[in-house]
């Protein structure tokens, strides 16, 4: 039996899989699902494979669970070879496979019955998983009493019972309706910002796969083979657009080619630089500004009821309102120049902020404020010390939405009123039918939202050594020496 109770060296993968193929017998002769699958998954990351229906990506799941033999190649968890389910792994199946005769608690607690562990230990740790999956006071319903998205929680809720190292996931929100699979998207990454945990995650969305992971692998028709990263997609997309164009010649005013939108940078770089530059600054200081603010306001939320119902409540209203709508108001306030620019980042990066800030504040131990009250700590001592340290983690969260946020909101506010800024240049190309430099612009764009996503991600890495989700990088072997 393999085990993961120790975690591979730093810098080692805590998933190995070299060379795997898997071969099934059939009637008609051997068929083959997988070949040459080469995989890595380091601890902490989160990897999602994506692929066409029937390319073997639920086979490699079940493979790397140590469900399936492989037929060639070799699968190392934890540094060793896999023979069967390792110990400390969690796995989420296409199905919610509950047990329509026991209660949704006593579903949640089955892993622990079969692994012999105390029942009244988990017991609580189960109840805490359904509240915080919003199932709290359903704990004594059947699994035929709930929906599908509530039935899916349950089985997130067994699969995370243990504290897995490792968590396996196949396809688990494929079968709910749009809305349901993006709350419980959007719970997910949050638990695993919380823990960090190791996830192989099956799916047939490319927009889940990007939004949840770190890392998108793609699989190729049956036999399976993983063909790169996701990045392939993105030069694939590049070559396809410029053959597209190519052949069928659409009017540059409609579609111009990649090749012809390079140009197009290339003839004045300086110019889209020097709006580049002033776009990033506006947002940038928006951002930082709603950083600071949304602590604040965060800080303020937690600490008075009366708070949180007056300025809570004003945060919801004003943040249900179009911030195309409120553009004009900040540019009769403000004037024309770089003022309204960010009064609209600041107000588009703050909701996020304010919202997982008081998430994060509100979801500290309460034994470590047990222990500050018992050595009597004021009220600041314990918010500095306990639960601001804490809160850092969600804070993060929340930045990497609002960095992305504050650049539409600088866009958005040289839209209404500006002279300079890739939003300004955008407009004039508008007026002149110019979609070429529209395109240049638009580019430019996604590469620095995704640089500042990726600079925020990194200040977190950087900031947060302590941060528990990290220690599972550095292996759990401190706890065993």
């Amino acid at each position: 039996m393999t085990t993961l109770a120790t975690a591979p060296a730093a810098g080692a993968s805590l998933v190995s899989v070299a060379g795997m193929a898997k071969t099934y017998a059939s009637p008609r002769g051997a068929v083959q699902a997988l070949a040459g699958i080469d995989l890595d998954i380091r601890p902490g990351e989160f990897v999602s494979v994506v692929g066409p229906s029937g390319c073997g990506k639920s086979t490699l799941l079940k493979c790397v669970a140590g469900l399936e033999e492989i037929s060639a190649g070799e699968i190392r968890v934890g540094g060793k070879t896999l023979n069967g389910p390792p110990d400390g792994l969690g796995v989420v199946f296409q199905r919610d496979v509950l047990l329509d005769w026991r209660t949704v608690l006593d579903n949640v607690l089955l892993s622990t019955e079969f692994m012999g562990l105390p029942r009244a230990v988990y017991r609580d740790r189960a109840r805490a998983l359904l509240n915080r999956f919003g199932l709290g006071g359903f704990e004594g319903r059947h699994p035929w009493e709930l929906s599908g998205g509530m039935r899916q929680r349950v089985a997130i809720c067994r699969a995370l019972l243990t504290d897995p190292v490792l968590l396996l996931m196949d396809e688990p929100f494929g079968a709910l309706d749009a809305m349901t699979r993006d709350d419980l998207n959007i719970e997910l990454a949050r638990i695993w910002q919380d823990s960090r945990k190791t996830v192989l995650f099956i799916t047939h969305s490319i927009p889940e796969a990007v939004f949840l992971s770190d890392r998108v692998m793609m699989m190729s028709k049956s036999p399976g083979q993983i063909i790169d990263i996701i990045a392939i997609v993105l030069a694939a997309t590049l070559a396809l657009w410029e053959i597209g164009v190519r052949l069928l010649k659409p009017s540059p005013l409609i579609l111009p080619a990649p090749s012809a939108i390079f140009a197009a940078f290339l003839e004045t770089p300086t110019l889209f630089v020097r709006h580049l530059g002033f776009t990033l600054a506006m947002t940038c200081i928006g951002f930082v500004l709603a950083v600071v603010i949304g602590i604040a306001l965060a800080v303020a939320i937690v600490s008075s009821q009366l708070l949180e119902r007056t300025i809570y409540t004003l945060l919801v209203a004003v943040n249900s309102i179009p911030k195309v709508a409120l553009a004009p108001l900040f540019v009769i306030w403000m004037g024309t120049g770089s003022a309204p620019k960010i009064a609209i980042a600041l107000m588009l990066a703050l909701f996020p902020i304010v919202i997982d800030m008081v998430l994060g504040l509100r979801s500290v131990d309460p034994d470590m404020l047990n222990l500050a009250r018992v050595s009597k700590a004021p009220a600041w001592a314990i918010l500095l010390k306990i639960r601001f340290p804490c809160a850092l983690p969600s804070l993060f969260s929340g930045m990497k939405v609002a960095i992305s946020f504050a650049l539409v909101g600088a866009i958005v506010g040289e839209f209404v009123a500006g002279s300079q800024g890739l939003g300004f240049q955008i407009l004039l190309a508008q007026g002149q039918f110019d979609t070429v430099r529209v395109f240049v612009s638009l580019m430019l764009l996604g590469v620095v939202g995704t640089l500042l996503f990726f600079v925020v991600d990194y200040a977190e890495r950087l900031l947060l050594p302590w941060h528990v989700s990290r220690r599972s990088r550095h292996g759990n072997s401190s706890r065993h020496a």
